[in-house]
């Protein structure tokens, strides 16, 4: 089983000082696993969320029309 607080401190390593905004971990439903430097605590949870919707939809318009098998896109 994922731990959130593990998963969070994982995506903190993905940051360098060079890098703005954040990191988001999500499945392919838009459900928000983790997140770290993107406004992940208390109300503003809804910054993450919504971006997470966000990227989900758009993965899931890239599956449908078949872009998976062809390249990799990292959001």
């Amino acid at each position: 089983m994922l731990k959130p607080k593990a998963l969070t401190e994982v995506l903190g390593q993905v940051n360098t000082p060079n890098t703005s905004g954040g990191a988001l971990l999500l499945n392919n439903e838009g459900l928000l696993l983790a997140c770290h430097g993107y406004e992940c605590s208390g109300d503003r949870d809804n910054n993450a969320a919504v971006s997470a919707a966000l990227i989900s939809n758009i993965w899931e318009t890239f599956e449908r029309q078949g872009w998976w098998s062809r390249r990799v896109i990292f959001a």
